[in-house]
């Protein structure tokens, strides 16, 4: 089975989108459908994904799988989506979590800001 075949499997089995993978990993969802193309070779983080995730699935009924389980629900959960841009000085950009003022993305362009972000501070509900 190659690689982007297992990607195939491990999406269904976990009802995985590519939405769902621009939100985990902070990508757009247009880089998201470009990186994991089939005619090109899946990024290393891909395959770091897959492994775990083979290894994960040899021991079933394990505390890897429960805590993968209480790991994939904490990270698909529904985030909202933070849009206010603010320059901190003329070299630095972000977009800060209103809630505990996390910086949750950052460019010395603001046209390099991506459009919005999400907090990904763990102590935070935001």
């Amino acid at each position: 089975m190659t690689d982007h075949q297992k990607l195939k499997v491990l999406m269904k089995e976990r009802g995985l989108s590519y939405h769902d993978i621009a939100n985990i990993t902070g990508h757009s969802y247009n880089s998201v459908k470009s990186m994991l193309q089939p005619n090109q070779e899946l990024p290393r983080w891909v395959k770091l994904v897959l492994y775990v995730w083979a290894n994960l699935k040899t021991s079933k009924g394990g505390i890897l799988e429960s805590k993968l389980n209480e790991i994939m629900i904490e990270i698909t959960k529904p985030r909202k989506e933070i849009t206010q841009r603010e320059t901190i000085s003329r070299a630095m950009h972000v977009i800060k979590c209103p809630k505990c003022g996390s910086i949750c993305a950052s460019a010395s362009e603001m046209k390099d800001l991506p459009n919005w972000s999400i907090c990904r501070n763990e102590e935070c509900d935001y």
